[in-house]
């Protein structure tokens, strides 16, 4: 596929700004199967790990002993119209409208992904009004719930205090997920 690279399980656009888009080969129980999904993943939403909340899973599962795999992949890439689905996103507030749109459970994830591209891209009061739904819906009972809460009122509070810092820190997190997820 141009413009893409290939690093260990995952095929994804390169050069890569805000957003790692692109395709990640998943193990199955079987050694002989493993499923593909396409994924969007926010760079500047700190993580560690590859993960699919803004992507979705072709097709049901592949055999490697199938002599077609290849052929089958593609014509399955194509039939879902993923490049579509990759090259929708270009900008911040791509991100922002196509994530809207296809989301269909409003997780604190998808708030907090929604709210800090915006924070990203200049807006501050749609931001924050993002974010405040992590807040009002955490669980604090339940850990990463509380961690992300946290995480979010910390972010909040300099977002509105100092917003050029807050851009700063959403870079830094940026470089942290990129790093962590050994993408360079």
């Amino acid at each position: 596929m141009p413009g893409f690279q290939a690093k260990r399980n995952l095929v994804y656009r390169a050069p890569f700004s805000h957003f790692l888009q692109g395709l990640c080969f998943e193990r199955s129980s079987s050694k002989e199967s493993f499923y593909l999904n396409v994924f969007i993943i926010p760079l500047f939403v700190p993580k560690d790990y590859i993960y699919f909340t803004f992507g979705k899973r072709i097709g049901r599962g592949w055999n490697t002993t199938d002599q077609n795999i290849v052929k089958k992949i593609f014509s399955e890439i194509n039939c879902q119209d993923i490049s579509t689905y990759l090259d929708s996103i270009s900008n911040l507030q791509d991100f922002v409208s196509r994530i809207e749109k296809i989301t269909e459970y409003k997780s604190l994830y998808f708030y907090q992904a929604i709210g800090l591209a915006q924070a990203l891209d200049g807006r501050i009061k749609e931001s924050l009004e993002n974010l405040y739904q992590i807040q009002i819906q955490a669980d604090v009972s339940v850990a990463w719930q509380r961690d992300l809460k946290e995480q979010t009122e910390r972010f909040c509070r300099l977002l509105k205090e100092n917003p050029d810092r807050a851009i700063q820190q959403l870079l830094e997190w940026q470089e942290y997920t990129t790093q962590k997820l050994k993408i360079l």
